[in-house]
């Protein structure tokens, strides 16, 4: 090939190599465009996918303070301290409180997993049962409202004296039972050494045994009645 081009006439030279130059620009060219079009492209989606990071983050941050709102708020409300004196006060008035609302409200409560909230009298005539019928309607009502999959109070203790849907964690110790070490075993031991007027406490998306392993966040928050008195913990 080589041989023929060198013997080739002047006049047929130029034309091939003006015609290879041509194209050997044409592809140089081609792929410096290439190459700038594929950095711009790239500085592009970088740029994007920043600004949708920005804007989850600024999302969540939004989402957590307004959760940390409502839980302050709840905290605060003159009825919730009531519930969780009295859901404080019956608990321990029942002789071995865990066994007693574990059958109750759980064993023998007539609605499946997941729709125990559907139960709002335990059925024993118990003061605890009539502080369950008495303040079950608004924490329902306030967790389907709120969105939250459950919402719980704990005395000073470390018991869970209510939940709305009363897993297997419900009326359970979390200091020392067997979800201490859960996220919302964490959560109240955080919330219960926190003085009064300050931020809750936060426990990110861990799996979380009583919901079958979804994983769940907690925001926890200490309950104080109007003389200052620690009542326990209110944790969404």
């Amino acid at each position: 090939m080589y041989s023929q081009f060198k013997n080739m006439p002047i006049r047929l030279k130029l034309p091939m190599m003006t015609a290879l130059m041509i194209v050997l620009a044409v592809l140089a060219m081609g792929a410096v465009s290439f190459q700038m079009t594929r950095t711009a492209a790239m500085k592009q989606a970088e740029h994007a996918l920043h600004a949708v990071a920005q804007g989850m983050q600024r999302s969540v941050t939004g989402y957590l303070n307004a959760i940390a709102t409502h839980i302050t708020l709840e905290a605060d409300n003159p009825y919730v301290q009531a519930a969780l004196t009295d859901f404080s006060g019956s608990y321990t008035a029942l002789d071995n409180p865990e066994q007693a609302l574990t059958k109750a409200y759980v064993q023998a409560n007539p609605h499946p997993e997941g729709n125990r909230d559907l139960l709002y009298d335990g059925g024993q005539n118990t003061t605890y049962d009539q502080a369950h019928l008495r303040y079950h309607p608004f924490f329902h009502a306030l967790q389907q409202k709120l969105g939250y999959y459950d919402i719980f109070l704990f005395d000073t203790n470390g018991a869970l004296v209510y939940s709305v849907f009363k897993e297997s964690d419900f009326a359970s110790n979390l200091l020392s039972g067997k979800w201490k070490d859960s996220g919302l075993g964490q959560a109240y031991r955080a919330a219960a050494k926190l003085p009064p007027n300050t931020a809750p406490a936060f426990v990110d998306f861990t799996p979380y045994g009583p919901s079958a392993g979804a994983p769940a966040a907690f925001l926890a928050r200490p309950v104080f009645d109007n003389d200052g008195k620690r009542l326990g913990v209110l944790a969404f």
